[in-house]
């Protein structure tokens, strides 16, 4: 709840100007409605919780301590509206038939602030109404739903899309590649499909499923949408759009005991583990880790050690006890990280803990947690592994670098997106559902201009009406070809057959021309740039993200 301005608040309409009334909401826009506890207690748990805790002997405000004009009655700050308060309040007292909101925002924010308030009987109001705009303008009402976790809603919303798409085609194959081939006075000819790779982004399936809310809604969310338009195969009812599907059942493998974490040195000589542990941690699905404080001073954990030394920090065998917010398997992992020689252990005992051998999954949440508790070596440590990780699950990385406002290793693993084809495959990774759905929207609309800018320069190499299947065959034929896959240029071929009537010039030239036709898309992919937010973190290019770069240009 927010607090309002200084100036005088303005007294609500009837019926809530004041009649007999014994509290106050105070609205953002400062206008005072007054309104009944008991009224407020039965319709919300929230407030009857509130208005449950011991008071002060004067009434006042439960947050301020501000009291309405002098009186006993308490104004308590309000985070909505007075728009959005009137129709909340009208819902919950015996107001027959209130004039509903008069668009689909104002029905949203009352929405929102039922579902936060706890107020059900006005939950079950606005869900109806928020229902009636989904034929209207259903992707705007999928995002909204999503933000607002109504699966009902979202499925609704989706459904209702789908059905006004004019085509499902597939976005990633043009369905009459043909119409490229032509290539007047510079300018591309598109095919007839919508999702032509030669078009505008926004005329795509994927350009056409966006609207600026989605900003709001995580990736996953998003990705859970493009799956169901663009598949047709897969029903609806199978489909969780606001959160993941639940993976297989696991078994509890949480210990009854704590973790004594020790760490496998060169020549098995666990030198650390022989002495006594001096604080706990505990990760959020109830693994407790013991350690030393040492490493996590080594490791750069100075806001966990501050923790530690609160007199009134809890303990656990009389060493201090530190909840932390990551799963057990990260904390083992950086636990390990944070001893300065955990590559070391890595090289001579074959470590499975080690940073440069953990899944890309559990190397992730170690980046993030050592970014949340500002554990630099650890961070830089784990960066180093990243990047070389970067190739072998690069949809996972470009995730991760962007949620931690990597912008050199953003570019990179993108790139290495594209070379590798994922999005065509609609591969879903879980590090989705951390980052907002204009990073996917972003990473498609990349992937779009790097396919189209290497078509423009296909597509002025290839100008000629010459069968395609043909010059393919006749090049295999003529032994230009390993096992059947050309090893020129196309593009090149398809042009020089046209030029000489069908007849195949000399292998030297054709290569010439392939490499030039191969430098030209370089440096025209090379201009496409991945659009990112302000980095947070960035730094320049290393030896080791050359490396990355390299491979993924060559890939």
């Amino acid at each position: 709840m927010s607090s309002s301005t200084n100036t005088t608040p303005t007294r609500a309409e009837p019926p809530f100007h004041g009649h007999r009334a014994d509290v106050v909401l105070r609205t953002c826009d400062n206008v005072d409605f007054y309104a009944h506890m008991n009224v407020l207690s039965l319709a919300s748990p929230f407030f009857d919780k509130m208005f449950g805790l011991p008071q002060a002997d004067t009434p006042t405000s439960f947050s301020t301590g501000a009291t309405v004009d002098h009186s006993s009655i308490p104004a308590i700050p309000f985070e909505e509206d007075s728009q959005t308060t009137d129709y909340l309040l009208r819902l919950l007292y015996p107001i027959p038939d209130p004039p509903p909101p008069t668009d689909l925002a104002a029905v949203v924010k009352v929405l929102e602030a039922a579902v936060k308030y706890e107020m059900e009987v006005a939950a079950i109001s606005s869900r109806a109404l928020f229902r009636g705009y989904v034929d209207a303008n259903p992707l705007l009402s999928f995002a909204l739903a999503c933000r607002l976790h109504l699966e009902d809603e979202a499925r609704l919303a989706a459904r209702r899309f789908k059905n006004d798409l004019s085509s499902s085609s597939h976005y990633f194959t043009c369905r009459e590649n043909k119409q490229h081939d032509h290539f007047t006075s510079g300018v591309n000819h598109t095919c007839s499909s919508e999702n032509c790779c030669l078009g505008p982004f926004e005329h795509t399936t994927i350009g056409k499923s966006w609207v600026t809310v989605m900003k709001e809604i995580s990736a996953g969310c998003w990705f859970r949408l493009l799956r169901f338009v663009m598949l047709p195969s897969i029903p609806d009812q199978d489909i969780t759009f606001c959160k993941p599907p639940k993976p297989p059942a696991q078994p509890n493998l949480a210990p009854e005991s704590p973790i004594p974490v020790t760490l496998r040195l060169a020549h098995n000589t666990d030198v650390v583990a022989r002495w006594p542990y001096d604080i706990a941690l505990q990760s959020f699905d109830g693994q407790t880790v013991l350690t030393h404080q040492l490493l996590l001073a080594l490791g750069g954990a100075t806001s966990i050690l501050q923790l530690a030394r609160d007199p009134e920090c809890p303990t656990y065998e009389d060493v201090p006890l530190i909840n932390v917010n990551m799963d057990g398997k990260t904390l083992i992992c950086l636990i390990r990280i944070c001893h300065p020689f955990s590559d070391i252990c890595h090289t001579a005992d074959n470590n499975p803990d080690s940073p440069s051998s953990v899944t890309p999954d559990v190397l992730g949440n170690i980046l993030v947690a050592a970014q949340r508790y500002g554990m630099a070596p650890v961070l830089e440590k784990s960066r180093q592994s990243f990047r070389r990780q970067c190739l072998d699950s690069p949809l996972q990385a470009y995730f991760t670098a962007v949620r931690l406002g990597w912008s050199v290793e953003a570019r990179e693993t993108a790139r290495a997106v594209v070379h590798k084809r994922i999005l065509e495959e609609m591969v879903y990774v879980p590090q989705m559902e951390d980052c907002s759905a204009e990073t996917l929207y972003r990473l498609y609309r990349y992937h779009h201009n790097f396919r189209k800018a290497g078509a423009e320069i296909s597509s002025s190499y290839r100008t000629t009406t010459y069968s395609q299947a043909d010059a393919l065959l006749q090049i295999t034929d003529d032994g230009y070809s390993v096992a059947g896959v050309p090893v020129v240029a196309f593009p090149v071929v398809a042009r020089r057959c046209y030029r000489v009537k069908k007849m195949i010039p000399s292998r030297h030239e054709i290569m010439v021309e392939s490499c030039a036709f191969l430098r030209d898309v370089n440096v025209a992919t090379s201009s496409v740039v991945l659009e990112l937010d302000e980095p947070k973190n960035s730094s320049p290019p290393t030896e080791s993200t050359t490396e990355v770069e390299a491979s993924a240009s060559d890939a």
